[in-house]
């Protein structure tokens, strides 16, 4: 049988319930909301758990300017730093926007 076991499909977070987390944390951070952006990442991290979906906390601690609390599992398709750069570029973007915004 190839794929997902219905039992670990079953245990796992839905993608739906991540990508709002995540959201909560790019919002957060673009807002500087420190304490937020904290408690944001600390429910995703719950929610990411499960050894399958900890690319997202790395996401999230990039956009965030954060280093990873332990070292990252996930192999990337370039390096780290490079990935790590991206991420946080985009929260400088959306920063950059609303301040000229205004």
């Amino acid at each position: 049988m190839h794929g997902i076991a219905p039992d670990r499909l079953a245990q796992a977070p839905a993608f739906a319930e991540l990508l709002p987390r995540l959201t909560d944390v790019f919002h957060h951070t673009v807002r500087a909301q420190e304490a937020e952006t904290r408690n944001a990442l600390d429910r995703l991290a719950t929610l990411a758990a499960d050894g399958d979906h900890t690319y997202y906390t790395d996401i999230a601690h990039f956009m965030a300017g954060l280093p990873l609390p332990e070292p990252s599992t996930t192999r990337w398709t370039t390096t780290t730093d490079h990935v790590r750069s991206t991420w946080h570029t985009v929260v400088q973007a959306r920063q950059n926007h609303l301040r000229t915004r205004n």
